[in-house]
């Protein structure tokens, strides 16, 4: 793919006075593999109804401190029972932070969305997690 190395020419540059050097040196183009393990994953969900506010903060205190370190990213909008506002939220790693944003709209569809980035996630044990938190 074409890159940019920080100069303001292309990489076949042929002037001769030019000193940038245009090799790749230690970074190349071939497996990206190497890079990233193929362990990390990103999991989303979407869940239509609300959610128990007390449940999911204890389902996600509990998860950032069995797994935070393995958890990069969590963001989501939850619908919580009992709140006409949206609830908007992110955490990195072990930090967490969320505010309330504008009211759902009365012909908008009260729903959760969650997206986790991280290693080793298990879909199934964050989704059933989460349905645990749903209000019956």
């Amino acid at each position: 793919k074409e890159h940019d190395h920080g100069h303001d020419h292309g990489a076949g540059c042929e002037d001769p006075s030019c000193t940038v050097d245009h090799s790749h040196g230690k970074h190349g183009h071939g497996d990206r593999t190497a890079h990233w393990s193929s362990r990390v994953s990103s999991v989303g969900f979407v869940r239509e109804g609300d959610l128990d506010m007390d449940k999911v903060n204890e389902w996600i205190g509990q998860l950032l401190q069995d797994k935070g370190p393995d958890i990069y990213r969590m963001k989501g909008v939850l619908a919580l029972k009992d709140t006409p506002t949206k609830f908007a939220f992110q955490a990195v790693h072990m930090q967490m932070q969320g505010e309330m944003l504008g009211e759902w709209g009365a012909a908008e569809k009260r729903q959760s969305k969650l997206v986790f980035i991280g290693k080793d996630l298990n879909k199934e044990e964050l989704g059933a997690a989460l349905d645990a938190c749903m209000v019956k």
